[in-house]
């Protein structure tokens, strides 16, 4: 006894992913890009500098940077940069090794 023969398919047809995958990708790169932004520009809103004293030329530049800030523990980490400038900085070669 031979095998059932199955009629042939009428299958319809195909519709390419690409008009949907497309519009797809280029919405995630987007949101993605967007994100991106408007991470960075709440980053730069919050960082603030105050400006105390003049811009003489003898002077000593404070530059202090919040690295952490644990509430709970009531601890802050804390970079400090100080850097003399004029007269008040070292002269050339004079900084030890």
């Amino acid at each position: 006894m031979a095998p059932p023969s199955y009629p042939p398919r009428q299958g319809r047809p195909r519709a390419s992913l690409l008009p949907v995958l497309l519009p797809l990708a280029i919405l995630i790169v987007v949101a993605v890009a967007v994100g991106s932004w408007l991470q960075f520009a709440e980053r730069e809103a919050i960082d603030t500098v105050h400006t105390a004293g003049s811009s003489a030329p003898d002077r000593v530049d404070v530059e202090a940077t919040v690295q952490r800030v644990d509430a709970a523990a009531r601890e802050l980490l804390l970079r400090v940069r100080v850097t003399p400038l004029g007269t008040l900085g070292e002269e050339e070669e004079s900084a030890p090794v």
